[in-house]
């Protein structure tokens, strides 16, 4: 049976690229929060605030990144506006709400939530 090597070896590094890409470039969010925990307490930050300073500096900078893509693919004309203002609504009570719920929760518990949050996504991405 013949094997061709530059076959398998294109496979394999298309396949690893995917790979690397997919786990770096469309899973960032997974380890910010983590790399700033260790970033702000080796910055010597109180321990109570460290997993909660975390979490908005997260948060900060998806909030930027999405108004970046937004107003990029209204550019391109690829956004549905009407569905936008359908969506609004909840988007809105349910950042209200989760601002009153986060407000009551402390930090370990912040930080069991998210610990089990990224256990699920890596299963997740270990079966896809």
């Amino acid at each position: 049976m013949y094997c061709d090597r530059n076959f398998f070896s294109e496979c394999s590094v298309r396949y690893g690229y995917r790979v690397i890409g997919r786990t770096i470039w469309d899973r960032w969010w997974l380890v910010i929060v983590p790399v700033l925990v260790i970033l702000f307490t080796a910055q010597g930050f109180p321990v109570e605030l460290v997993m909660l300073m975390a979490v908005a500096t997260s948060l900060a900078t998806i909030i930027l990144t999405a108004i970046a893509s937004v107003l990029a693919h209204h550019r391109l004309g690829s956004v549905v506006w009407a569905k936008v203002f359908y969506l609004s609504p909840g988007i809105i009570v349910g950042a209200a709400v989760g601002a009153v719920v986060a407000k009551h929760i402390n930090a370990d518990t912040l930080r069991t939530i998210l610990v089990v949050f990224l256990i699920y996504v890596a299963i997740q991405m270990a079966c896809n």
